[in-house]
């Protein structure tokens, strides 16, 4: 493998033979310089104090990052840079991720006022390897090492300025790095370096390109329709760049249709917006949830002002969404009569009256057009789904259309959420039924909780004094032996130290049979002790619960497991908290010794 030191050697070699040539030296433009440094983001890595003070007077002329961390500037490769200037005494220690970050112009420099010792090596992205010329000639000499006499990246680019699509490079925020002569044409820009990509944009559209962006960002790469500041439409094909780790560093983005057809690009931007609320249906877990984000989904890729959900609930429409805008009551109580009279077809009206209680109440609210679409599941209607808009224009034909088929993945959620939900509240009620009926068989010594209660009990529990990892069979004798010896430090009796050590031992032994392993931890404050013994399991199936409980030996894995009866004749109370994300235990003692037989009749005749 070739030495960091023999590399630098001969990028030192290229750049003088490069020189021998008549080189590329030379004081650049000033005004051109200022003008590049105003777009170009720049990190350079500073060998020692002489080095930075010659550089430190740059920050002050545009994107100039001085550091002296490599770890900073990988982080900075992330959010976008143009060029990076490291010293060559450090080899090409990053070379290679700047090359992966898209920076692939390699340079040679030498700071003008830096003694005549101190060599940089630099990468440079190629969109803006122009700027960073300028740039390196006005604040010293510099040289372009090249593997080849063809310098590829000067081909590629003068053959994208004669594309007639359109072709840009954008960083991690969608600001512009370069774009071909095609792209300045359409927007009438000769200069759009540096810039925002939304200026160049409807404005409508610059809330469809946050979307896009928030696609990209998790690794969802389709083709998407943007309207340009001009008007015209066209297809935003992007091929993302992300590091090593899955960052997102920008993309480079083809824009087709700049002399092509508006209605195969419409097209698409209906299926990226179904796709869209698609995929924000299914991550959705509850069902508000849900229709509120349909609906801001809706606004966000539509331009429209407002809009909302009414369902089908015991006394008739219910309002459960309003997104986008404030409506007062009057305005809201017009809405839902005009969703009252919406059965199997949707409702538009594209021009409000003025002299009409709904076009009353909406218009002080600025707007003009209101469309309903009902939400049909299986023949029966189960709400309304509605939007309003500022502009008539806004809701056209192809708009209500796109809005039905939203509407018919809309209710198929709507059904689908209040099944899952229906299955929960079962689910919570015979929990809930488990619990009382345990508690009240034992006395209240087995209490059945969900997990904040248990956590809220052993947050009361006083101070740690102790903890054991059970992954293996050996760990067990070692929590039984930590239990043991606290008690007896603490002063409790010595059966009782015996008792709840011997329950400690079986429910880490439960925790070896029936989980991936676990820890037992104790606890003691004034009046009790408190082990806990948890597991990162199965859970425990309810159905099992009152035999594992009440039965003694009795054991269906993966349930309770044996000995769970003998933990409640032998602790004061046991707290369980059981779920998919595994079972805790809490074990509690009181320091005043209670009388076994007494604490367990209860149970005893009850079987």
């Amino acid at each position: 493998m070739e030495s960091t030191d023999s590399w630098a050697a001969q990028r030192t070699h290229r750049a003088e033979a490069e020189l021998a040539r008549g080189g590329e030296a030379s004081a650049g433009n000033g005004e051109r310089a200022v003008l590049a440094r105003e777009h170009l983001k720049t990190v350079i890595v500073a060998a020692g104090p002489r080095q930075r003070e010659a550089f430190e007077r740059l920050q002050g002329n545009g994107h100039v990052e001085l550091t002296d961390s490599f770890a900073k500037v990988r982080r900075r490769l992330s959010q976008g840079v143009d060029l990076v200037l490291w010293p060559a005494s450090r080899g090409n220690e990053l070379a290679s991720e700047c090359q992966a970050a898209g920076l692939i112009v390699s340079y040679l420099y030498q700071p003008r006022s830096a003694t005549g010792a101190t060599l940089y090596l630099g990468q440079a992205r190629v969109g803006s390897h122009k700027e960073a010329n300028r740039f390196l000639a006005d604040t010293g000499n510099w040289w372009e090492v090249r593997e080849s006499e063809t310098v590829l990246h000067e081909r590629y680019r003068k053959l994208l300025n004669r594309l007639s699509d359109g072709y840009l490079e954008v960083d991690s925020q969608d600001v512009i790095r370069w774009a071909n002569a095609a792209f300045r044409r359409a927007v009438g820009r000769e200069t759009v370096e540096g810039t925002p990509l939304e200026q160049a944009l409807d404005p409508d559209d610059a809330r469809r390109l946050r979307t896009l962006r928030q696609q990209h960002h998790q690794g969802v790469v389709i083709t998407f329709p943007l309207r340009l500041c001009n008007g015209l439409t066209v297809e935003v094909d992007p091929s993302p760049r992300f590091d090593s780790v899955g960052n997102y560093l920008g993309a480079s983005l083809v824009l087709r249709g700049l002399q092509g057809q508006i209605s195969d690009l419409e097209r698409g931007r209906d299926l990226f917006t179904l796709y869209s609320v698609a995929s924000v249906l299914t991550e959705a877990n509850k069902l508000y949830d849900a229709l509120q984000a349909v609906v801001l989904r809706i606004l966000e890729l539509m331009g429209l002002s407002g809009g909302g959900v009414f369902l089908v609930g015991p006394a008739g429409l219910e309002l459960r969404v309003l997104a986008g805008l404030e409506l007062d009551r009057v305005a809201l109580a017009a809405l839902a009569e005009l969703a009252a009279g919406v059965s199997q077809k949707a409702r538009v009206v594209r021009e409000l009256q003025p002299d009409e209680p709904v076009g009353m109440s909406l218009g002080r609210a600025g707007l003009k057009s209101v469309a309903l679409i009902p939400l049909i599941h299986s023949g029966e209607q189960i709400g309304v789904l509605w939007v309003v808009a500022r502009e008539s224009r806004r809701l056209t034909r192809e708009v209500v259309s796109l809005l039905i088929s939203i509407a018919a993945q809309t209710a198929t959620s709507v059904v689908n959420h209040r099944h899952v939900e229906a299955r929960l509240e079962e689910e919570a009620n015979r929990r809930k039924f488990y619990r009382n009926a345990l508690q009240a068989v034992t006395k209240g010594k087995l209490i059945v909780c969900e997990r904040p209660e248990a956590e809220a009990t052993w947050r009361s529990a006083g101070e740690d004094a102790g903890e054991v990892v059970v992954d293996q069979a050996a760990d067990v004798p070692r929590a039984r032996d930590l239990v043991e010896a606290v008690l007896k430090v603490e002063g409790f009796a010595e059966d009782r130290c015996y008792e709840l050590a011997l329950c400690a031992c079986e429910a880490a032994a439960n925790v070896i049979k029936h989980a991936d392993g676990g820890r037992v931890r104790i606890r003691l404050n004034a009046e009790a002790a408190f082990v806990r013994i948890e597991d990162q399991g199965p859970g425990i199936d309810f159905a099992h619960l009152p035999d594992a409980v009440l039965t003694p030996g009795y054991s269906t894995a993966p349930s309770l497991g044996m000995g769970y009866s003998m933990l409640l004749e032998l602790a004061d109370r046991v707290h369980l908290s059981t779920g998919e994300g595994g079972t805790c235990l809490l074990l509690e003692v009181s320091r005043q010794p209670a009388d076994p037989l007494d604490a367990f009749s209860a149970l005893l005749g009850g079987l």
